[in-house]
């Protein structure tokens, strides 16, 4: 009876969790691009460091931007590949400032990127993500009709070729949406600094957690939302930004316990609180599978457990996906539903106990 009560109080949670995430996507109107008077001075900024399969894309696609008021600083954290190299072969119609940092560190070349900048509006993507055309056209569009102190913006895999990689995507798309839903409401607890945009005045580089190795974006998400500031996510298409899966499980679990170790830091009641209903949850149901080893009857408690979450996470997936030309995604719904619970646990545990580190 009472193994019953428990698993009825976490399904309702996940539930009402799964909700609020859906009526907040529901909520975030799509963002057409208008007419701007190009009048937001942008500075868009990039950590670089062993980039050098990356890189010659990215440029690209920058050069290809068809808002042109704005100035690129890239910051060379140590590379040791041919990075350096491609940055000073790189040419372009608009200022540009190659940085090589003094300190090592993802979150020390950002606040030498920053402190550099010149922008009323800091744009910030990673070293490995192609932007749309349109990508700075579109938020300085949104910034100047919404006027938020804090853009948070879509992020997708790309390509998407085997099985693995397809998982990744599902997964990394379901706290994009996640995220999404949460700053719809009023209540945002993710961003993602492969695509995030805030204003250069609220920057505070003494709310980054110098004891981890990433969470800039988060910690920075943290601080604005305690001083009242309006966050909120850009429902585009053509802000999206598009960057490589993993190629294989060793760089997936390090990347993700490298996400999971900043949580320790997490102040935000909100972001603590979901964090835990989403592992508890999942350590949950692998100790019911363990218990079903011993007792077959407890196999009931394991699916109804099991069921509940799949069913949430497909409602949530597939009102989201579609907007972004995603919805074949849904096929891997399934056999990611298997496996998440190991991973979560896994990461969680690891990312909580081991060390990790940036890149190099």
């Amino acid at each position: 009876m009472f193994l019953w009560i428990f698993i009825v109080i976490f399904c309702i949670a996940y539930a009402f969790f799964s909700f609020l995430v859906i009526i907040g996507w529901k909520r975030v109107p799509q963002f057409k691009n208008g007419t701007t008077s190009h009048n937001t001075f942008i500075s868009l900024i990039i950590c670089c460091k062993n980039e050098e399969k990356h890189l010659p894309k990215l440029l690209e696609s920058i050069r290809n931007q068809t808002y042109r008021n704005f100035e690129l600083i890239i910051a060379n954290d140590h590379s040791t590949d041919n990075s350096a190299t491609i940055l000073k072969q790189f040419t372009s119609p608009f200022a540009t400032k190659i940085i090589s940092t003094e300190k090592e560190g993802k979150k020390n070349a950002l606040k030498q990127a920053i402190a550099t900048s010149e922008g009323k509006l800091i744009v910030c993507t990673d070293a490995d993500c192609i932007l749309h055309p349109q990508h700075l056209q579109t938020i300085a569009d949104f910034y100047e009709k919404e006027h938020a102190q804090m853009i948070l913006g879509g992020v997708l895999l790309h390509p998407q070729i085997n099985f693995f990689e397809r998982l990744q995507a599902l997964e990394f798309f379901s706290l994009i949406a996640s995220g999404a839903g949460m700053a719809g409401i009023k209540m945002p607890i993710l961003c993602n600094g492969a695509n995030l945009a805030f204003e250069r005045d609220v920057w505070n580089e003494n709310v980054l957690e110098d004891r981890t190795a990433s969470g800039d974006d988060q910690f920075l998400l943290f601080y604005l939302k305690k001083q009242k500031a309006k966050i909120c996510f850009l429902k585009s298409k053509e802000s999206t930004v598009w960057t490589s899966p993993t190629p294989n499980l060793k760089s997936f679990f390090a990347q993700r316990t490298r996400w999971t170790s900043k949580s320790k830091y997490y102040t935000d009641i909100a972001t603590i609180l979901v964090a835990l209903l989403i592992f508890c949850y999942s350590l949950l149901q692998i100790i019911l599978l363990v218990a079903t080893c011993i007792n077959p009857e407890i196999l009931s408690s394991l699916l109804v457990l099991s069921i509940n979450k799949f069913v949430f996470d497909v409602l949530l997936l597939s009102s989201s996906l579609p907007f972004y030309q995603q919805k074949k995604l849904l096929l891997y719904s399934l056999p990611l539903s298997l496996c998440y619970p190991f991973y979560i646990v896994f990461t969680a545990i690891y990312g909580l106990c081991g060390k990790t580190k940036w890149k190099n």
